[in-house]
């Protein structure tokens, strides 16, 4: 497996699909590719918890599922996306 080097650091402003990010950390994977923990700089849209206190089945995941999406539809590999529990 090829290993890339993460060329940001925390602070640094980068644009997926469209959407701009800041960069918070750098994940060190050892011999997996680094990855970046990213927050978005502006709101990207609008959404209530839910009923439950589940958030598998909450009215927030279905949206940042829906996000999610329409970022692939932007051109954005969902599939190098690393949800932040396996980390």
């Amino acid at each position: 497996m090829k290993k890339y080097a993460v060329l940001h650091e925390p602070g640094d402003i980068v644009t997926l699909a469209g959407t701009r990010f800041v960069v918070l950390d750098v994940e060190r994977r050892g011999s997996l590719p680094d990855s970046l923990f990213l927050l978005a700089l502006e709101s990207v849209g609008e959404s209530e918890f839910g009923s439950s206190n589940n958030y598998a089945e909450s009215d927030l995941k279905k949206a940042v599922d829906k996000w999610l999406e329409d970022m692939g539809k932007k051109g954005l590999d969902n599939a190098k996306l690393i949800p932040a529990r396996s980390i």
